[in-house]
């Protein structure tokens, strides 16, 4: 591998790829867009194949995701399955808290919690996207994200700053509680579980309400995006702000990964008004 080259793009037709990771399993990347069908990339001969999937409990595709599209939710793979959470139908829609499961190897779903048409419920999360995840001792967690309130104006975002875990045995929610120097309220963090660390790392972000000074127009503007790094270790609970000599630039909508062979965690791309 000495530079980068392109590879085709999903199938004629797909949706358009937005705010969608790709879950790798065996040699295939797993894309899935809010449809019943999920485009699966093979890394070998670089080609691209749908497959269809169904409910397991038999309902229509369109009673879970009515519009039949769906962006900017948490992902993870976890023993042959790919849970999903969260995530919008449609930008600037309110958001959704429903937690869901694909076993790959029978391509069924399972939905575990959540409802489509979100209802108040304080033992789950709150509906969300743009949510910070990872997996750890055999839970999925979810912190930070935001939920969009069109009804009050564009900026209008409801940021979150609790965490929850989902017990992948046991299929249920927990509010941890934590303590210690953890970030502001902010969605569209770039974040990845340091496993040789043995903590999550969150990067930067954004918060439509909060305002920021713009001296050379001698006034206030509503929106700030951040470049400070946090790192919350599931042991003890605690969030800790890490503090280095240099970092990158302001940003959100970055990626964040950790090499697990040196532990050595990378940041990539993300943008700030605009500009990536």
């Amino acid at each position: 591998m000495n530079g980068w080259r392109p590879v085709a793009g999903p199938p004629p037709g797909s949706p358009p790829v937005y705010h969608q990771p790709l879950i790798v399993h065996e040699g295939k990347g797993y894309l899935f867009q809010g449809q019943s069908t999920v485009r699966v990339f093979d890394f070998s001969p670089e080609t691209w194949k749908e497959s269809t999937t169904k409910l397991r409990n038999g309902d229509p595709w369109r009673k879970l995701i009515p519009k039949n599209y769906l962006i900017a939710y948490a992902a993870h793979l976890y023993k042959d399955k790919i849970y999903v959470f969260g995530g919008r139908e449609e930008w600037g829609e309110y958001g959704r808290n429903v937690m869901m499961s694909l076993d790959i190897k029978t391509l069924l779903w399972d939905v575990w919690s959540g409802t489509p048409d979100v209802k108040g419920d304080v033992t789950i999360p709150g509906p969300r996207g743009y949510a910070c995840s990872w997996i750890a001792d055999d839970k999925f967690y979810v912190t930070l994200g935001s939920a969009k309130r069109k009804d009050q104006g564009p900026n209008a975002d409801c940021t979150y700053l609790d965490i929850w875990s989902f017990d992948l045995a046991s299929q249920k929610w927990t509010e941890e509680k934590f303590s210690g120097n953890g970030p502001c309220f902010r969605t569209q963090s770039a974040y990845t579980f340091n496993s040789a660390w043995q903590k999550a790392l969150i990067f930067g972000g954004y918060n439509a309400r909060m305002l920021i000074s713009q001296p050379e127009a001698g006034a206030m503007k509503l929106g700030s995006y951040f470049a400070d790094t946090f790192a919350w270790c599931p042991q003890n609970k605690r969030w800790s702000q890490v503090i280095t000599k240099g970092f990158p630039t302001y940003r959100s909508c970055a990626e964040m990964f950790t090499d697990p062979g040196t532990g050595r965690t990378y940041l990539f791309g993300g943008c700030m008004s605009g500009s990536l």
